[in-house]
C-alpha cells in the first residue's frame, strides 16, 4: 500500500481511479489516505499494480489531488515481480535505491533508471 499526501486543494479521496484497475484510494481510521487492491489476481501476474503506482506519479505532477506518496520497496517489489512475472526481492530494490521508502520524486527517478536498463 502507498501511503498519500493530498493537496490542500482536497480534503478526502477515495476509490476508483483508474478504470479496469483493481486499486483503490482509501482512508483508514487515523485519517490517512492509502491504496489497496481490492480484486483478486485472476488468471496470473499484470503489470496493474506498477501500472498504479505510475498513475499516482501523474496525480503528483498535477498537483489538483496529491502532493505526494510514499511507497515502500516491499511494495516496489512486488509490483515489479507481478509485472514480470519473476521474483525481485526487496533487498534488491533496496540496493538499487539505497532507500526504505520512496516518495513520488525517488520512486520517478527509479522508474526511469529501470526504464534505461530495458525494465
Amino acid at each position: 500500500m502507498a501511503k498519500l499526501k493530498l493537496t490542500s486543494r482536497v480534503e478526502s479521496l477515495a476509490g476508483f481511479f483508474v478504470q479496469d484497475n483493481p486499486y483503490i484510494i482509501q482512508r483508514d481510521k487515523e485519517g490517512n489516505f492509502y491504496t489497496r487492491r481490492i480484486y483478486p489476481y485472476g488468471g496470473g501476474f499484470d503489470g496493474s499494480h506498477w501500472e498504479y503506482i505510475e498513475f499516482l506519479l501523474q496525480l503528483v505532477d498535477t498537483h489538483v489531488y496529491l502532493a505526494d506518496f510514499e511507497v515502500s520497496v516491499e511494495e516496489l517489489a512486488e509490483a515489479l515481480s507481478e509485472k514480470y512475472a519473476c521474483p525481485f526481492l526487496p533487498s534488491q530494490v533496496k540496493k538499487w535505491t539505497q532507500k526504505e521508502r520512496l516518495n513520488a520524486a525517488q520512486f520517478r527517478e527509479f522508474n526511469a533508471w529501470l526504464k534505461e536498463r530495458g525494465l
